[in-house]
């Protein structure tokens, strides 16, 4: 069986379907814009999107901020190490690259060189809140010391007190939603004698990844709460089978 000589990426082909999905809607302001260079004037959001570097596991971070060592630990700056800015669209999909669904993005330096690989984030922390956590910590250095943030001791003081944290997070795993339900609760074991020991490094290391992001979750619960004086809040709900329960589209 042979293939075309020229076939189009299946990942360009995901992201070209989103951006004519997108422009359909009279409120789209275009896919194919860069992430940077749509931004409003003045005070805007700040967009973090998480993949995982193939070669090094890795979280690679495509943002409308600099990622600096400083608060996001061991975290690549995708923009920095191409040096240029991505479609909104390539954005998107540089963080959610399902297995075998997209293939892994190719990441090309500014030298024009290939630089690495890039798979979808949820393969280091699949929660995302890893990066909140770092923008709450950026936030408190501000206020625990002012001039390097470019402030005066009393500016820092005077938004202390008049800013309350909130963060709301919502989970799209209905499986790690209904475990930590059931937390205390020991699962019986998943396989026979023999099958134990062929099968459970494969699922330390899946559950490993899920157990990450509810260390991630905690880590800023506790942070955003304890240290800020803040609110938690987490919005999320799952479907039980087994009682008949439906939710409305």
């Amino acid at each position: 069986f042979a293939f075309p000589a020229h076939f189009t990426d299946r990942g360009v082909t995901l992201e070209r379907a989103w951006e004519q999905a997108y422009a359909k809607d009279p409120a789209g302001a275009g896919l194919e814009q860069g992430l940077l260079a749509s931004l409003p004037a003045g005070i805007h959001p700040m967009v973090l999107l998480n993949g995982t570097a193939v070669e090094t596991g890795k979280r690679l971070v495509t943002s409308n901020i600099r990622v600096t060592p400083r608060f996001f630990a061991d975290a690549v700056d995708i923009l920095q190490v191409t040096n240029a800015d991505v479609p909104l669209s390539t954005a998107a999909h540089l963080s959610a690259r399902f297995t075998y669904v997209s293939p892994p993005g190719v990441i090309v330096n500014a030298q024009g060189e290939r630089w690495g690989h890039v798979v979808d984030g949820g393969y280091f922390e699949n929660s995302g809140v890893s990066e909140i956590l770092a923008v709450m910590r950026a936030f408190l250095d501000c206020f625990d010391d002012p001039g390097q943030c470019g402030l005066h001791d009393e500016d820092a003081r005077s938004l202390r007190q008049r800013i309350l944290p909130i963060l709301l997070y919502l989970p799209n795993d209905p499986e790690r939603l209904r475990a930590r339900a059931d937390v205390g609760v020991v699962p019986p074991p998943r396989y026979e004698l023999g099958l134990n020991d062929l099968l459970s490094p494969l699922d330390a290391l899946l559950n490993a990844r899920e157990a990450r992001a509810n260390y991630a979750e905690k880590n800023a619960e506790q942070f955003v709460t304890r240290r800020m004086g803040g609110a938690y809040v987490e919005i999320g709900t799952y479907v039980d089978a087994s009682q008949g329960v439906e939710l409305p589209l």
